[in-house]
């Protein structure tokens, strides 16, 4: 008996099995799922683990802002916008009025070398402009163009067509979602040194 049979056996017997070759043929035909090709037992597979509410609800925030990017994407292109990407902080620069460029990409949450890139190429489609800081020297302003003004209120209109994924909601649930979203970003927002959307935006009706 090999190595690999004698452990097999060994498993056979453990488990309550009778000396007898035959039992044993029956129990290894049994157990043959089981068993990895090299006779061993194959790694276990972890049982499935329900998630608790606080973790669905991240899960589900993920796999949402992946889907919202997804459902967006034709309808921003087609308004000449390359992404969410470029509709975040063309919007943020419209409730900010103006920004450096360090303070615009921090409160986009964009790092530096993409941020850079992407308003150097937003410049490039006269969709911003830069203006001198009179109390800087060293540093300048960025500013929507009326095409970039113009664009980012098209592309905000398309968005919000039927091709919503927010149109399965009333205005109810949508007053109480932006809510619970508001309270949300007022709360983690400073924990990184940024302004709540709601203070960008001013007062809204």
């Amino acid at each position: 008996m090999t190595e690999q049979m004698e452990q097999l056996w060994s498993r056979y017997l453990a488990a309550g099995g009778a000396a007898d070759a035959t039992a044993f043929g029956v129990w290894l035909i049994r157990e043959q799922p089981r068993l990895s090709p090299a006779g061993k037992p194959a790694a276990a597979v972890p049982p499935k683990v329900a998630p608790s509410p606080q973790q669905l609800t991240g899960i589900l925030i993920a796999r949402l802002h992946r889907l919202f990017a997804l459902a967006g994407k034709p309808t921003l292109r087609a308004a000449g916008l390359s992404g969410s990407d470029d509709l975040t902080l063309l919007a943020t620069l419209l409730f900010m009025g103006r920004s450096t460029k360090s303070e615009l990409l921090r409160q986009c949450l964009l790092e530096s070398a993409a941020g850079s890139l992407l308003l150097k190429r937003l410049r490039t489609d006269s969709l911003l402009r830069e203006e001198a800081n009179p109390d800087d020297g060293r540093s300048s302003f960025v500013v929507l163009t009326p095409k970039g003004h113009a664009l980012l209120l098209a592309a905000l209109k398309a968005l919000a067509g039927p091709a919503d994924p927010l149109a399965v909601l009333d205005a109810a649930e949508r007053a109480q979602l932006s809510a619970l979203l508001d309270k949300i970003d007022a709360a983690q927002s400073p924990l990184h040194q940024l302004r709540p959307l709601k203070d960008l935006l001013g007062p809204r009706g």
